[in-house]
Formats: structure tokens, sequence, C-alpha cells
């Protein structure tokens, strides 16, 4: 690549592809120049300034990954990937609101991007809007049916939203696609247990116990019957 920048240095493809090598090898000061002399002598070149951008954020130099990014949507006001990363910037720059609008219009533009979805999920959440993150969850849930975390996080922004009916379903549901993990009988007990329904709670614990029997929790009196306070996370 560097060869064929000498040779054809005009060549805007090659020029922006030099950039990228430098870039992944680490040589980022290198990739900066090459990236910014791409956009110089193609000014409409998009894709070199949302690269441009990344490297940016790469090297916290977020003020200036932001500008690259906004520079990229006057060209391309509809790209998802465009307000994804700018997205980005505005986080590491503490601008929760315009992070949030950024990420949901990327999320208008491509809903099926789960990435998006997670970014939401994790401002939604640290705004207290748990519900929204809830909604931006469950989205992640489907499109990865193996993600246990994701599993967790949306059951947690349920019940800290104070949908407990609807944590308990996710738990149900949950348990069907991991059906040996003892953590997610043992929730949906506590949940069951806090709103009344003993022997549910306790077909929930016998469950956990049985996939996990050398857990100390299943000492405790309250448990063992199936009346376990509920751990409230609201707040």
């Amino acid at each position: 690549a560097e060869v064929g920048v000498r040779n054809w240095p005009d060549y805007q493809i090659g020029l922006r592809l030099y950039a990228w090598l430098l870039w992944q090898r680490g040589q980022t000061v290198a990739a900066r120049k090459q990236f910014a002399e791409a956009i110089v002598r193609d000014p409409g070149d998009v894709r070199a300034r949302i690269m441009l951008g990344r490297v940016e954020l790469d090297e916290g130099r977020y003020a200036a990954a932001r500008d690259a990014f906004q520079a990229a949507i006057q060209l391309r006001p509809d790209d998802a990937v465009i307000h994804f990363w700018l997205g980005e910037a505005h986080v590491r720059l503490g601008d929760v609101a315009e992070a949030i609008a950024r990420y949901e219009r990327s999320r208008e533009l491509d809903p099926a991007d789960l990435d998006t979805h997670r970014a939401l999920a994790g401002l939604y959440a640290g705004e207290r809007r748990y519900e929204d993150a809830a909604k931006e969850l469950a989205v992640v849930v489907d499109g990865e049916p193996d993600n246990l975390d994701a599993v967790f996080l949306l059951t947690a922004c349920l019940r800290a939203a104070g949908k407990d009916d609807a944590a308990i379903e996710a738990y149900a549901l949950a348990t069907a696609r991991f059906p040996t993990e003892p953590r997610l009988y043992k929730f949906r007990g506590d949940l069951l247990a806090g709103s009344g329904q003993a022997d549910a709670a306790a077909r929930a614990y016998d469950e956990a116990r049985a996939l996990a029997p050398k857990d100390a929790r299943w000492r405790d009196p309250e448990i063992i019957f199936g009346r376990a306070l509920v751990v409230n996370i609201r707040g």
C-alpha cells in the first residue's frame, strides 16, 4: 500500500487503504496524517472522515472525533453508522442528551443494529429511564439468544422500572434458553416470593437448588420455604 501511494498519490482508495492499514498497526499519528490528506484531496470522502473520527476516538481526542463525524453527517445525513459513532463521541465528552439523540437517530435509520440498542440501554439506565432501557434490551435478547448477560440486564431494568410481572415472565422465558443456569430460577423465586406467590417461589427455588445444591443460600430458611424477600433495586 505504501508503494502504491508513492506511485499513485492521487488514487483515493489506495490512500485511504494505506491509512487504514497504518491505523490497524497502531501507527495512529501516521494514520491520522494519511486520512487528513485523503480528505484534503477529496473533501467528499465520507469513509475517510469516519475513519479519521474513529482514530481520534481511539486516541482520546474526543472533540476532534466529534468534529470529524459531524462533518461526515453533513455529507451523508441519513447514514446510521455515522450517527452511531457521533453518539460514541458525545458519550466520551459527557454529552449524554446529545449522545442519546444521535443513537436514537441511528436506531431509526437502522433498527436492526444491536450495538445501537445496547448503547441506548446503557444511557437510558444511567438516566433512570429503566422502562426505556428494558425495551432496548428486549431487542438485544431477541437478537442474541445466547447472550445471558443481556437477559440479566433486561430483568434488572424491568425490576427497577417496577415491572415485576414482566420480569417474572422474562426469567421464565430465559430458563427455556438457559435451563442449567440456577440464578434465573433463584431470582425468579425472589420476585414470586415478593409478590406473595409462595408456592410458585418454592418451585423456582427447588429448581435452582437442584442445579446448585452446594449454594449456601439454600440454608436460609426464608428461601427454603419460598418466602424470601424480593431484592429491591429501584433507586
